[in-house]
C-alpha cells in the first residue's frame, strides 16, 4: 500500500473523514467532487512528497497551516469549495512553487494573501469567494507572464484595473462582484473569456470596441451591472467567435447595432434594462443558433419582427417585456417551438393571443400580462403540458379560462384584471352563452380563407370579363373602319353625324357651365 503513487476517488459519492494514513509515496491525491468532511491535515503533513492535491467540493473543515503546507514537491493546490481558513503569517514563503492555485470560498483574510508573490510558476490563480478587500497589489498584474487564468470574483476588492494589453497569456479574467470602478480596460486578442459584471465601471464600451480587432478570441463578454453609457458602438464585425453577450444593467442608449448580427455564433444576448430605441435590426435574423435573447426594459418600439419567429428556430428564452411594443403577437412565435420562456409583458399588444400558441409544447413560464390583449382563450389553449407560470392579468380578455392539469394550478392573480373572464380560478361563473370559443381561431382562420377564395373567384370573373371585352373591342373596331374605308356614302354619313354631336356637346357645355356660376354666386352671398 505504501507504493501506491495515484489515489483518483473524485465523483464517487463517499463520504465521512479521510483515513489519518495514507500511502506516504503518493504524489497524486484527487478526492474532488464528494461529500467528505472533518480535518485533513492530519491526513496530508506526512504526503511529503505529494504534487497534486485536489479535495475541492467536498465537506471538510480545517484550518490551514504553514505545517500543513510543508509540501516542497507542490505544484497543484484546489482546496475550494470547501470550509477551510487560513492561519498562515503575513511573511510566510512556502517552499513549493505552484503551477495551479484554487482556493474557492476558503477564508484567506481581510487583506491580499502576499505568500502569493512567492509563486513565480502561477499559471492558473482561482481566490474568488475569500473575503478580501482593498485594492488589488500592482504586483499582483505583472507578477508572472504564464498566468492565463485570473479568477477574483465575489470579494470587496476596489480600485482601478490596469489593461491587459500586454498580457498575452492570459485568456479568463474574471473580476466580477467587486467595487472595482473606472474606465474599461482594453485586452489582447488572446483573451478568451472576460467577466467584469457587478462592479461600478463607468465610460463607454469604447475600449471594448478598441480591442476587438481582426482574428481575436473572444467568446465570451459579459459587462452588465456596471455604470456603462453612451451608444452601442457598430464595432461587432470581428466578434465571430462570441458565443456570449451580457451588456445588461447599465445606461447604454441609441439603436441595437446592425453588426450585433455578425455575431453567429451567439448562444445568449442579454441587453436588458439599458436605453435602447427603436426596433430590433433585421440583421440579429443571421443568428440562428441564439437560445437566449432578453431585451426588456429598454424603448424599443414597432412591431415584433415576423424573423423573430421564421428564423431564431433555437430560441428557448425570449423576453421583450417593458419595452413600447404594438401591434399583435405574430403567430410566426408559435413557430418558436424550443420555447421555454417567452415574456412579452408590459407593452401595447393588441388583438388576439396566437392561435397556434399550443405548439409551444415544451414551454414552462408565459407572461403576457399588462398589454391590450382581447378575445378569449385559443380554443387549443389547455394543450401546454409543461407550463408551470402564466400570467395573463390586465388585459381585455374574454370567455372561459382554459382547462387542463396545469391550469388548475394557477392562482386568481394570473387572471387579475380582466373583468369578462369565467370559471376556476376567478369567482365569476361562466355561463351558456358565455363560454371558451367566443373567439374561435378556427372560424377566423375559416373566414380568413373564405375571404382570399372570393377575392381569387371574383380576379378570376374579372379577368375573364375584361380579356372577352378586349376582344370583342378589337373585332368591332376594325370592322368598322374598314367599312367606312369602301363605302364612301357612310364615310360622308358619319362625318356629319360626328359635326352635329360637336355642336350638341358644345351647346350642353356652355349651359351646364353657366348654371355652376349662378350657384356658385348664391353660396358666397351673406343670410
Amino acid at each position: 500500500m505504501s507504493s501506491v503513487s495515484f489515489l483518483n476517488l473524485s465523483r464517487n459519492s463517499f463520504t465521512g473523514y479521510l483515513p489519518p494514513t495514507l500511502p506516504s509515496k503518493l504524489k497524486y491525491l484527487d478526492i474532488s467532487d464528494n461529500k467528505m468532511e472533518g480535518p485533513l491535515a492530519r491526513s496530508i503533513t506526512q504526503l511529503k512528497q505529494l504534487v497534486v492535491l485536489n479535495v475541492s467540493r467536498n465537506c471538510f473543515n480545517d484550518s490551514i497551516t504553514e505545517h500543513f503546507l510543508n509540501l516542497t514537491h507542490l505544484r497543484v493546490l484546489d482546496l475550494s469549495s470547501n470550509s477551510f481558513i487560513f492561519n498562515v503569517s503575513a511573511t510566510w514563503m512556502p517552499r513549493f512553487q505552484l503551477d495551479s492555485l484554487s482556493l474557492q470560498s476558503c477564508g484567506l483574510g481581510a487583506q491580499f494573501p502576499q505568500w502569493i508573490q512567492t509563486q513565480k510558476e502561477l499559471s492558473f490563480i482561482d481566490i474568488s469567494r475569500t473575503n478580501i478587500s482593498g485594492e488589488v497589489p500592482d504586483w499582483f498584474w505583472n507578477f508572472s507572464a504564464k498566468v492565463y487564468h485570473i479568477d477574483l470574483s465575489g470579494n470587496n476588492f476596489s480600485g482601478e484595473i490596469p489593461e491587459f494589453t500586454e498580457s498575452v497569456s492570459l485568456t479568463k479574467l474574471n473580476l466580477s462582484d467587486n467595487n472595482f470602478h473606472g474606465p474599461l480596460p482594453h485586452f489582447s486578442p488572446k483573451m478568451m473569456t472576460l467577466i467584469l459584471a457587478r462592479n461600478s465601471f463607468n465610460g463607454t464600451i469604447a475600449p471594448v470596441c478598441e480591442s476587438l480587432v481582426m482574428n481575436n478570441s473572444l467568446s465570451l463578454l459579459d459587462l452588465s451591472s456596471n455604470f456603462l453609457s453612451g451608444q452601442l458602438s457598430d464595432c461587432w464585425r470581428y466578434g465571430k467567435n462570441l458565443q456570449g453577450l451580457n451588456l445588461g444593467h447599465n445606461d447604454l442608449s441609441g439603436e441595437i447595432p446592425r453588426s450585433i448580427g455578425d455575431l453567429t455564433n451567439l448562444f445568449f444576448l442579454q441587453l436588458q434594462n439599458n436605453s435602447f430605441s427603436k426596433n430590433l435590426p433585421s440583421s440579429l435574423k443571421n443568428i440562428t443558433g441564439l437560445k437566449i435573447l432578453d431585451v426588456s426594459e429598454n424603448s424599443l418600439s414597432g412591431n415584433i419582427p415576423f424573423w423573430l419567429g421564421e428564423n431564431l428556430h433555437a430560441l428557448e428564452i425570449l423576453v421583450l417585456s417593458r419595452n413600447n411594443y404594438d401591434g399583435i403577437i405574430p403567430r410566426e412565435i408559435c413557430q418558436l417551438t424550443e420555447l421555454r420562456v417567452l415574456n412579452l409583458s408590459s407593452n401595447n399588444f393588441r388583438g388576439v393571443i396566437p392561435c397556434d400558441i399550443h405548439n409551444l409544447k415544451i414551454l414552462e413560464s408565459l407572461d403576457l400580462s399588462s398589454n391590450h390583449l382581447s378575445g378569449s382563450f385559443p380554443p387549443r389553449m389547455g394543450e401546454l403540458p409543461s407550463l408551470e407560470f402564466v400570467n395573463f392579468s390586465f388585459n381585455d380578455l374574454t370567455g372561459k379560462i382554459p382547462v387542463g392539469p396545469q391550469f388548475h394550478t394557477f392562482e386568481n392573480s394570473s387572471y387579475v384584471g380582466n373583468a369578462n373572464l369565467c370559471g376556476f380560478p376567478v369567482s365569476r361563473f361562466c355561463s351558456d352563452h358565455l363560454h371558451e370559443d367566443m373567439v374561435h381561431c378556427s372560424n377566423n382562420n375559416q373566414e380568413v380563407q373564405a375571404i382570399e377564395h372570393e377575392e381569387n373567384n371574383n380576379w378570376l370573373d374579372e379577368f375573364s370579363f375584361y380579356i372577352s371585352m378586349g376582344i370583342g373591342f378589337y373585332t368591332g373596331f376594325w370592322l368598322f373602319w374598314v367599312t367606312l374605308t369602301l363605302k364612301e356614302s357612310w364615310r360622308y354619313a358619319y362625318m356629319r353625324f360626328l359635326e352635329n354631336m360637336g355642336n350638341k356637346i358644345y351647346v350642353f357645355a356652355a349651359i351646364r357651365l353657366k348654371n355652376i356660376q349662378a350657384a356658385k354666386g348664391l353660396r358666397n352671398c351673406p343670410n
